[in-house]
Parts: C-alpha cells; sequence; structure tokens
C-alpha cells in the first residue's frame, strides 16, 4: 500500500461521486468500493480495510445524510463520519507514536480555500479509540487606531501594521483620517489545512489557520501550529504566527 492512501482511492472512490445517484440506488447502497490491506491492529498481520459511501437515514427516516463507513476486519465497531462538508481523503499513519498505523480521515470543503474537518482513530489490539484532532488554536483580534490590528494567539500578542492598504480601508469606510470609524473584529478561520508530520520529537500534526480583515479576499496572515498526541490527548508543540504584513511589535501577556 502506498504511504498516502488518497493517491489509490481518490481516483476511483472519492471523486465524481454524485450523491443523488447514490440516494436513487440507496436500496443496494453500502456496497464495498475499496479493499486495502494493512496492519492497523498491531498484530502484524495485514488487516482487511473495507471502505464504502453510503446513505444513512435520521429521525424516524426525515433526515438524509451521506456517510463514509471503514470496516476493519477483527474490530466489532466501523468507522463512520459525515461527507456534507466534502470530499475525503485518506491515510494511514502512526499518530500516536505507538509504533501501530492509525487512520486519518480528513474531509475537504468544496468552497475554495474552505476549511478542512480530519477525524482519527487507531484500532490497536483490534479496539477502537477515537484519537480525535488538534482543537482550534484560541485566537482573538481587532482593529486598532491608526491602521494597526493587534491578534491575540493564545498569550501572544502582536500588534500589526496595516498602512499599505490605508487606501482600501478608508474607501471601505474603516478609518478616515487613520481614525477607526467602528469596532471591528478580525476573523480566525477553521483549519484550512491539517497534514501529518515528522520531525526530530515524532510524529505530529501540523495545522493551518488564516486571519482576515474587512478588506475581501486579503488576509492578515495565517497561524501555524504543531500538535502531538500525548498522554491520551493533542498537545501543542509550537506555534507561529506569519503576517502578510509589517509586524511592529509583539509581546507575551501574564495570566493573572
Amino acid at each position: 500500500m502506498s504511504k498516502y492512501v488518497v493517491t489509490i482511492f481518490a481516483a476511483s472512490l472519492f471523486f465524481g461521486v454524485n450523491s443523488s445517484e447514490i440516494f436513487a440506488n440507496s436500496e443496494n447502497s453500502g456496497n464495498i468500493e475499496e479493499v486495502e490491506r494493512e496492519d492497523v491492529t498491531g498484530d502484524g498481520q495485514a488487516d482487511i480495510i473495507s471502505v464504502k459511501k453510503s446513505i444513512v437515514r435520521e429521525n424516524n427516516h426525515n433526515v438524509v445524510k451521506e456517510v463514509l463507513q471503514l470496516d476493519i476486519s477483527g474490530v466489532k465497531q466501523p468507522v463512520t463520519v459525515p461527507l456534507s462538508a466534502g470530499e475525503p481523503w485518506l491515510l494511514l499513519t502512526d499518530l500516536n507514536n505507538d509504533g501501530v498505523k492509525d487512520i486519518l480521515i480528513t474531509i475537504h470543503s468544496k468552497e475554495k480555500q474552505g476549511d478542512v474537518k480530519a477525524y482519527s482513530y487507531s484500532f490497536k489490539n483490534n479496539r477502537k479509540k477515537d484519537l480525535s484532532a488538534p482543537p482550534l488554536v484560541k485566537t482573538t483580534g481587532k482593529l486598532l487606531q491608526n491602521y494597526r490590528a493587534e491578534l491575540k494567539v493564545l498569550n501572544q500578542v502582536h500588534i500589526i501594521d496595516l498602512k499599505k492598504s490605508k487606501k482600501d480601508l478608508e474607501k471601505l469606510g474603516v478609518y478616515k483620517n487613520g481614525q477607526l470609524q467602528a469596532d471591528v473584529e478580525l476573523s480566525i478561520s477553521d483549519y484550512l489545512q491539517l497534514k501529518p508530520i515528522i520531525t526530530t520529537t515524532g510524529k505530529g500534526m501540523r495545522g493551518i489557520q488564516r486571519v482576515k480583515g474587512p478588506i475581501p479576499n486579503k488576509s492578515l496572515g495565517e497561524i501555524i501550529s504543531v500538535w502531538y498526541f500525548r498522554e491520551g490527548a493533542w498537545m501543542l508543540q509550537d506555534i507561529e504566527y506569519i503576517s502578510n504584513y509589517k509586524k511592529m511589535y509583539h509581546y507575551i501577556e501574564m495570566g493573572e
């Protein structure tokens, strides 16, 4: 099996499948569409991983939902994730550094530069364990007087110089001669990218969130976070804010 399962699955299973067509044939939906063999239970033997798209009904059949289902041989509980957000990509890799490959499923929004939802599971010793996904980095931001912005990434505070966009900000009515005309908060996206990485510390996940201000289609920068799965949870290892504007200065905000 290729390290990147998506290179196998994408061409035949996860693209070009019409949800309405699946529903129209829902009596026969749930047929296995892909089968792969890889050891995900840790016994040294290749497990059979069957993948299929299905339609499920909820609330007395009034709600219809398309899902992706994975069945692993020897594991009683299947994995089921919703597909309403977009297209799925799969990867087999050891996320929790226990020496056994886990299954990572990312659902990419169909919108341009849309967000990504991630699900990850361990099946070591034939037991399904939800590893979940790294949480979003707690971030807030707002515009300040004199074409500046303040961005708080956890306890890091960045002051950003927005003067190079002065004309656009004045045209939008956000500023007038450097004076802020109303309170404006910055917009922080969900993860736009969430991928496994390997560093000298071990295997983990790297996430990217985007920071946007009032100017359409123009971001202030990106928040890049690195996470490792330790003691049953995702732990933040490193974080960096990469600005598209000049950073005037930054400081650490001390807790009370």
